[in-house]
């Protein structure tokens, strides 16, 4: 294992609260990693010291995500999308408010849960809050949907989204 794989891997069991097999670490690793991984151990001991007893056990034992949760998710995903194309056929001159801040608000929020979400391991923290940042993303997708609305066999799907607030579903 290069260097640079152990520090990583010894980074991320810190992170998650995994236990580090300090010894077999210090001595695989050479060089300049040595001083990062001495550095590591006493973040490791410090944080050690502070994590409440049963942290280990029950890091990454939470229930699986309801069916209710992931039609949430799902919903807000489509509105989000939907909203994005929206925008893009939402005609220039005729709201009355722009439309710059909604979409710019979708797409941060959009944007930084597809990073989350797909850069996150199954069941991890960053997915859980990917699903939350995909959930404000859909909440600014609503007024961007009007763009859809246009053609009369788009309305009644588009104003149905448009009454589905997925954050309600979250708490």
């Amino acid at each position: 294992m290069a260097d640079d794989d152990i520090v990583d891997s010894v980074a991320v069991a810190i992170s998650d609260g995994r236990p580090v097999d300090w010894v077999s670490v210090e001595a695989s690793a050479s060089g300049e990693d040595k001083a990062l991984v001495r550095h590591l151990h006493l973040i490791s001991t410090l944080t050690a010291a502070a994590r409440p007893a049963g942290a280990l056990a029950t890091a990454g034992a939470g229930p699986p995500p309801s069916r209710i949760f992931q039609a949430a998710i799902a919903i807000a995903g489509v509105k989000a999308a939907l909203g994005l194309a929206g925008w893009m056929l939402l005609p220039r001159a005729g709201p009355a408010a722009p439309s710059w801040p909604f979409i710019t608000n979708l797409a941060v929020f959009a944007g930084a849960a597809a990073v989350l979400f797909f850069g996150g391991r199954r069941d991890s923290p960053a997915r859980h809050l990917a699903a939350l940042f995909l959930v404000i993303a859909s909440a600014f997708s609503d007024r961007l949907l009007l763009g859809l609305s246009e053609p009369s066999a788009f309305a009644p799907p588009v104003v149905l989204l448009r009454g589905l607030s997925v954050d309600a579903f979250i708490s």
